[in-house]
């Protein structure tokens, strides 16, 4: 299927017909893509999920999924379900690693301190193992 060219605002658009669930033909037109691949990649992306074609990608999937899904369940819960979707990326800042590392350091030198010191409990053993598997996962900037 071919994409437009919108002459007078300079952007791509993809105009083409297609048959929904229940047979009947309809027009679809979506405007303002920068570059025609991107007109072309939507086009064929609405197709196949219109079709429910096997050979969608997951990333497709979940993106039709999430869409009907959404009128479905409660705002929070929908909400919910998108964030543990998400990979959480923290930009690092040194000079709050460096505090954060010294602090810790300092904790789990009090810690194993008082593990010396005699009984101590399989929480406090915990706690310390913890801090101990964190600080050998921070890496230097």
């Amino acid at each position: 299927m071919p994409a437009y060219k919108d002459k007078a605002k300079g952007t791509w658009y993809a105009s083409f017909y297609f048959e929904n669930w229940t047979g009947k033909k309809e027009k679809k037109m979506k405007r303002g893509f920068k570059t025609k691949r991107e007109a072309l990649e939507w086009e064929r992306t609405f197709l196949q999920q219109q079709t429910a074609d096997l050979d969608m990608t997951f990333e497709s999937f979940v993106a039709l999924y999430a869409a009907d899904m959404k009128g479905r369940i409660k705002e929070n819960t929908y909400i919910t379900r998108r964030l543990l979707d998400r990979a959480v990326v923290v930009q690092g800042n040194p000079r709050v690693y460096k505090a954060l590392r010294d602090q810790l350091a300092a904790v789990l030198g009090e810690l194993r301190r008082i593990e010396a010191g005699g009984d101590v409990g399989d929480e406090l053993l915990a706690t310390i193992d913890l801090i101990s598997v964190t600080l050998g996962g921070m890496k230097e900037d």
